[in-house]
């Protein structure tokens, strides 16, 4: 249901191995620090405009092109004919495909960007994962983490609180109704990446839709 191959052309990434025997899409993302720890062998094939921060933590690929003001702290993995833009970020645990554009005042984190990527303007991109071809609008943040780490709560329109879910993960990221009555809620844990799931008296927006009661 959650198969990496349901949702990503993996013949779009040099990195195929990440989502090997993986059962949920997102269990690649906890591979990434091991992966790159085994794998990574920092060299710079690339160009360099100016003075970049490269960190000896950190591939980058042949015809990539790191223009000065970006910081790659890594460890990270930049692929081939990449433009990595003045202004970026790459923090811990970050694999880039080739052809990717990384725009100004854009910060990456524990994330995996597949081939021909573009995320070109003022973006976040953690704890996510990106497929062949996508293109992030300006301003656009993938954050995969309930910051406050809290409860799920239900309101009513009004913004009284009807009823509070308690969930046994503690980290939540999203969550879609589903079901064959659209009444079951999933939701993802990104601590222990597993999914559970809750009932509701009401079913999601997609299934009323489908069914045609909205």
């Amino acid at each position: 249901m959650f198969a990496p191959a349901d949702f990503l052309d993996l013949e779009h990434t040099a990195h195929p191995k990440l989502f090997e025997n993986q059962n949920y899409v997102w269990d690649a993302l906890k591979q990434i620090a091991s992966y790159l720890q085994f794998r990574l062998k920092p060299t710079i094939l690339g160009e360099l405009l100016g003075k970049p921060f490269v960190s000896n933590h950190v591939f980058i690929g042949r015809g990539t092109v790191v223009e000065q003001g970006a910081m790659l702290k890594g460890p990270a993995w930049i692929g081939e004919n990449c433009h990595i833009r003045s202004g970026v970020y790459v923090r811990e645990n970050v694999i880039v495909g080739n052809g990717v554009v990384m725009g100004n005042s854009c910060e990456f984190k524990n994330s995996i960007l597949f081939d021909e990527v573009q995320v070109p303007h003022f973006n976040y991109v953690g704890d996510s994962i990106i497929g062949h071809h996508a293109h992030l609008g300006a301003g656009v943040i993938l954050s995969n983490v309930k910051l406050d780490h809290a409860e799920i709560a239900v309101v009513t329109p009004d913004g009284a609180l009807q009823r509070e879910i308690i969930l046994k993960g503690k980290e939540p990221t999203n969550l879609a109704f589903g079901g064959a009555d659209g009444r079951t809620v999933f939701v993802t844990q990104r601590q222990g990446g597993f999914v559970e799931a809750f009932r509701t008296d009401r079913e999601g927006r997609e299934h009323c839709l489908l069914t045609g009661r909205c």
